[in-house]
This record gives structure tokens, C-alpha cells and sequence, in this order.
């Protein structure tokens, strides 16, 4: 079951339901960077690039997920070619795309 932020202490890890890819053979990640997209593609790629030169810069063993409302403009296919790995969220809006990322993000910490 699910708790808010405001039920649970802020300061321990957002806690989420295990899933079939949680039960995946997965390395432990400190950090899992998320990020909505709907029809980003002039954007997507120099801002996952910068969020992998900050995990390799800080030596941070984490992930870009990408949260994607449909895009038809090419964003997945940059964020794909670019390593981003990318979940697609029906529910439209950017708190759900963020929503959708985070509960399929693998890091222990999540910005």
C-alpha cells in the first residue's frame, strides 16, 4: 500500500509496492534521476546529458528514467539512443509522468 509524503517520515526512502521488474536481477542503484517528457526532443538530449555527466562526474551509480506521455516527436527515440530508460505513462499531466517514473525507477534515492 502506498503512503503519501505527508504519512510517512519524509526522511526515510519513498516506499512503493513490489512489482514483477522489482523482482528483476537488477544492480543496486544509489540514484535513479526522473524525468517527464511530452514532445521534448529539442530539449531531452542535452538534459540527460547533463544528468549523466553528473552521475559519472560524482562517481554515483544511478539512472535517467525518463517518464513519457506520447510523445510522436522523436523524444524516445533520443532518450533510448542516449541510455535514458524510458516508461510510458498513460495518465496525462506532468505530476503523473513524474508519478510513473518514480514508482518504476530503481535508485534508493530519487530527484
Amino acid at each position: 500500500m502506498f503512503r503519501t509524503r505527508a504519512e510517512q517520515n519524509v526522511h526515510e526512502p519513498l516506499k512503493r509496492e513490489k512489482t514483477f521488474f522489482d523482482r528483476l536481477q537488477v544492480p543496486e542503484l544509489e540514484l535513479s534521476i526522473i524525468m517527464p517528457c511530452l514532445n521534448e526532443s529539442e530539449t531531452i538530449g542535452s538534459c540527460i546529458g547533463d544528468a549523466q555527466r553528473f552521475l559519472k562526474e560524482n562517481n554515483i551509480n544511478g539512472e535517467v528514467v525518463i517518464g513519457d506521455n506520447g510523445s510522436t516527436d522523436g523524444s524516445v527515440d533520443i532518450a533510448k539512443s542516449m541510455g535514458a530508460r524510458v516508461v510510458n505513462v498513460a495518465a496525462r499531466g506532468y505530476g503523473s509522468a513524474c508519478t510513473g517514473a518514480i514508482h518504476r525507477a530503481y535508485g534508493r534515492y530519487i530527484i
